[in-house]
């Protein structure tokens, strides 16, 4: 008897995102107590699907937490080192890692919104990850993890192995309005938004018999969250091509296609924005971490509270999870 699982998560490039149906609105100012009820319904959902994942790949948790206590900021990095092995990271020999610094520490309201502009922008570097796990008749589990860095938004400033029809769409006006709303700085606080999330969960299972008298079965799950805060209304079109999949965006006319995709990077920024707002404050501190993957040298900037010692924001290494129980193994 043979389970096998696969997840795969990808860039979310705007013309390949995969996104659903909305479960429900609700309309609140962007204070501080309507951020953190808004947000909340969405880290629920996340947690349950965590918990999901966890039931198939082990408990995960993040490749800085396993090792040392944190006794300061600094932990957290040589913790990260300790696990940055093939045990857990399959392609961890494509990574030299050539500096762990101290930036700076957020004094006040104007850096406070620079690297929430920061981590809502262009700039940040994200990761495709690909995963596989399989357990075999003797019960053992073969797992693999590749991590691949990369920049969430690289088809407005490399577009060159996009599809020609998308290229089409990115004209050279077109990509100049895009990476203006993405590097232009605002302040979510500010702003009276609309929130849509929606959360579904499949699950599938396969039992093939064979006349030999053995039989197998295969599950296959999916866990899907989609989240949307937008200053403005959407439109039907948005609904169509973005949540239910019904229309081509290539359906529509180059202008309204290219419209739609602004929405969608301003709604992308504004709910990062909301995330950055209930995970980071005033007195946190920036560290950066530099590394060189095949090559290319790539710089991951990183907060953390000097109170817990723990990691609050990061794009990159925070959201890669490894299995507690085989990174134990490793030690000995």
């Amino acid at each position: 008897m043979t389970k096998k699982h696969f997840i795969r998560i990808a860039f979310p490039i705007f013309l390949l995102s995969i996104q659903f149906i909305v479960g429900y609105g609700q309309v609140f100012q962007g204070s501080d107590t309507g951020l953190n009820s808004a947000n909340q319904a969405i880290l629920d959902t996340i947690r349950v699907i965590q918990k999901r994942t966890s039931d198939i790949f082990g408990e995960q948790v993040s490749v800085y937490e396993p090792g040392d206590s944190l006794e300061t900021c600094e932990t957290n990095f040589r913790n990260l080192l300790k696990n940055w092995h093939t045990l857990n990271v399959t392609n961890a020999e494509d990574y030299e890692f050539l500096d762990f610094s101290f930036v700076e520490t957020i004094l006040d309201s104007a850096r406070y919104n620079y690297y929430r502009n920061y981590f809502s922008g262009e700039k940040p570097v994200y990761f495709s990850r690909r995963s596989s796990g399989r357990v075999g008749l003797d019960g053992q589990t073969a797992y693999e993890l590749y991590i691949i860095p990369g920049y969430i938004h690289r088809e407005f400033y490399d577009p060159m192995d996009l599809p020609e029809k998308a290229q089409k769409l990115l004209s050279k006006e077109f990509t100049r309005e895009a990476r203006a709303l993405l590097e232009e700085p605002f302040c979510v606080d500010t702003m009276k938004l609309n929130l849509y999330t929606f959360s579904s969960y499949q699950k599938d299972t396969t039992i093939h018999f064979d006349p030999g008298g053995f039989s197998s079965f295969g599950i296959s799950w999916k866990s899907s969250l989609w989240s949307a805060a937008s200053p403005d209304s959407l439109s039907q079109d948005y609904f169509d091509v973005f949540f239910k999949h019904e229309k081509d965006i290539f359906e529509l006319n180059v202008a309204d296609a290219q419209d739609l995709v602004l929405k969608d990077l301003m709604i992308q920024r504004v709910i990062r924005q909301m995330n950055f707002t209930q995970q980071v404050h005033i007195g946190d501190q920036v560290y950066s971490v530099k590394f060189d993957y095949l090559g290319t040298i790539y710089t991951v900037y990183v907060i953390c509270n000097p109170d817990s010692k723990q990691v609050v924001m990061d794009y990159f290494f925070k959201n890669i999870t490894i299995d507690t129980k085989r990174n134990l193994l490793n030690k000995y």
